[in-house]
């Protein structure tokens, strides 16, 4: 081979330029330009982030996995969006209803996902939807009587919260709705008996079936229901927004990465081989003749050329080693940014962040210390030396709190190329502690203008980091930062969702379903659970002589009276109106009674005080027990007797407490 080189020296220079020249211009080629307008790109700067709430238990779409990690298809691709619009992006999983609730409310800026219909689209607005999904009523393998929407008509039917099913049936009476938090609540009772059927997303249903392993067990029954597009949606009006999720999902389409993240979580169809190898081909043959044909007349030249394309190889060669380190750079932060965002467990995320900037950056020492402004201390969260983690640790903000110290004090970046040779130009209590680390860079974790802790990693080599360096890890402290947030937004927004507002016990919603989680466990482990239901007397015509806000400040001291008066384990919460309910695991009837009694001799030995000042009311409670599996044998059954003796109750005269009669 190198010998007919030598014999055609003179085509060398040309054939090698022909190439060069169609890789040069493969390079420098311009990408696609996004359309964002001066305008709507300022108005991202200013927003500085957009916050996305999405359902919590949702797969394949979205879901937060055993691990805390929060997955998914529409996850991916709001990631995806973030990258391309270039904003950095927070995902806030939810119960559904509540993540509806958030965006109703303006708590959150968008929802990662939902289902596109004409009722809808009088609260939200729809974005270019990422693909068609339809519902699909699942049931027992051995049922035949339910073959249609129609024959679900006197039949108990699980559906989610807020889902478009929900939204569905209930424009139909003659369904008895069985209404849960996710769709794989929705699964499990339908797999549990407690439901005829479950209507829900076809992809999700599915995948949950598959998890679950009871393919065997359900079919799926009927046409597909209500064909729809299915992708982001913002408030009603938000039209900037609107705009600018629009360019970004185009920007994700065009680019290709949509479909990586369609095969990821859906599967591919192997496709035909591309022609474009053999275009490619064509086009180089024609290249190739044209170049031999000049060379037989410029053979002259091939000398001079043969330089000059060594020279331009050369410094191809140079740019093409610039641009993968900076596709693996730019590949490094996306990972990075993924690890970020994906757990709610906050140490959890910081080991996740630790592990990809280990493989993109050449450190020995890596740390994250949060601040404590009120205490003046640096709490390090995560402290590794060499691949070892060391044990958490807390020092004082003051003179020998070294380069760290001077990040929180300073607000700014700092990297030290070599601290051997730069020693002498920084105060003594800026030196390392130990074996003394060479390269040093470390960056502060700032959150709307508030800093929230310091970043750092360090090399036992000198030069170690360099100005990029300094600019991909301040883009990862900005994600760092966002976890600390993440987990508090996430703590904030899941008390709110189960908390009565006016009480702060839990509220109807979440009461049932701990009631059908405790029954569950009950069926496993064999022991009863009781079910206490509470009812001010007369409370009525309390409200109606002192007025509401009076009443409320009522029902807050009931509230009170009765949390103190039952185990750390019992669940409290308003049911609704004036009524309260206790579920009280592993309690007998007879420990249960003698926790309504404590609940009645409290109410009725308190004093309520009027607000204009009058003689203090006397206020008393009717209740009725019930308990599982003596009085009832499902969550339903289990609260109606518990009605139905608080009933007897308040017939018998108030104040007193009736247990529902066994089952006979």
């Amino acid at each position: 081979m190198r010998q007919k080189v030598r014999e055609h020296a003179g085509l060398i220079p040309l054939v090698g330029f022909g190439v060069a020249l169609e890789v040069y211009l493969l390079l420098i080629q311009p990408r696609p330009r996004d359309s964002l307008s001066p305008e709507e790109r300022q108005w991202l700067r200013n927003k500085g982030e957009l916050v996305f709430a999405g359902d919590n238990n949702y797969p394949p779409f979205e879901y937060v996995a055993e691990n805390g990690e929060y997955r998914g298809f529409n996850v991916d691709m709001v990631r995806a969006l973030g990258l391309e619009l270039g904003v950095d992006v927070r995902l806030v999983p939810m119960p559904w209803a509540a993540s509806l609730e958030a965006l109703w409310l303006g708590r959150v800026d968008a929802l990662q996902g939902i289902k596109y219909t004409s009722e809808r689209e009088k609260t939200y607005a729809f974005a270019q939807p990422y693909l068609t999904t339809s519902q699909a009523i699942f049931v027992k393998s051995d049922r035949y009587d339910i073959t249609d929407l129609p024959d679900l008509a006197g039949h108990v039917v699980a559906v989610q919260r807020g889902d478009f099913a929900h939204d569905l049936l209930k424009r139909r009476p003659e369904v008895h709705l069985l209404l849960v938090e996710n769709q794989s609540a929705a699964a499990d009772q339908l797999l549990a008996g407690e439901a005829d059927a479950f209507v829900g997303n076809r992809f999700a249903g599915l995948y949950l079936l598959q998890r679950k392993r009871a393919m065997n067990q359900v079919k799926m029954v009927g046409e597909p229901i209500a064909p729809a597009g299915y992708g982001p949606a913002v408030r009603k009006g938000d039209q900037v927004l609107l705009r600018i999720l629009n360019i970004g999902l185009e920007s994700v389409e065009r680019k290709g990465i949509k479909q990586n993240i369609d095969h990821k979580w859906f599967g591919q169809v192997i496709q035909s081989r591309s022609t474009l190898p053999s275009t490619f081909l064509t086009l180089a043959l024609v290249l190739l003749a044209i170049t031999l044909a000049s060379a037989l007349i410029i053979y002259a030249w091939n000398r001079m050329l043969m330089g000059q394309v060594r020279q331009r190889t050369q410094e191809l060669s140079i740019s093409n080693q610039a641009l993968r380190q900076r596709a693996e750079e730019m590949a490094g932060l996306y990972k990075v940014g993924i690890a970020a965002t994906s757990s709610l467990n906050f140490h959890e995320a910081l080991t996740s962040i630790y592990e990809q900037i280990s493989q993109f950056m050449g450190i020995s020492t890596f740390y994250i210390a949060i601040y404590d402004e009120l205490e003046q201390k640096l709490h390090f969260e995560i402290f590794v030396d060499r691949g070892e983690h060391r044990d958490r640790f807390t020092i004082s903000l003051d003179e020998n709190s070294g380069l760290t110290g001077w990040i929180v004090r300073s607000r700014e970046p700092l990297l030290i190329r070599d601290l051997e040779l730069e020693k002498d130009r920084l105060p003594a209590s800026f030196i390392t502690v130990g074996q003394p680390v060479r390269s040093w860079l470390g960056v502060p974790l700032m959150l709307k203008e508030k800093l929230v802790g310091v970043m750092s990693i360090q090399s036992y080599e000198p030069n170690a980091f360099d100005d990029d360096g300094l600019r991909i890890f301040s883009t990862v402290a900005s994600q760092v930062a966002m976890v600390i947030e993440n987990t508090r937004l996430h703590e904030r927004i899941r008390e709110q969702a189960i908390r009565d507002g006016v009480t702060q016990v839990y509220n109807h919603d979440y009461l049932h379903e701990q009631l059908v989680r405790e029954l569950e466990r009950s069926k496993r482990y064999h022991h009863p659970v009781s079910f206490i239901m509470l009812d001010l007397d007369q409370f009525k015509e309390f409200n109606d002589h002192y007025g509401h806000l009076a009443g409320d400040e009522v029902l807050k001291m009931v509230a009170k009276l009765v949390s103190a008066r039952v185990r750390s384990v019992d669940i409290v919460g308003r049911y609704g109106g004036d009524e309260f309910a206790i579920i009280l695991p592993q309690a007998s009837v007879s420990d249960a009674q003698a926790v309504a009694e404590r609940v009645r001799d409290a109410v009725e030995n308190t004093p309520f005080a009027s607000p204009q000042g009058d003689l203090p009311t006397t206020l008393t409670v009717s209740q009725g027990v019930a308990t599982f599996p003596i009085s009832a044998q499902s969550p339903v059954a289990l609260i109606d007797q518990a009605d139905r003796a608080l009933y007897a109750a308040k017939i018998a005269g108030r104040n007193q407490i009736h247990v529902a009669s066994p089952i006979s």
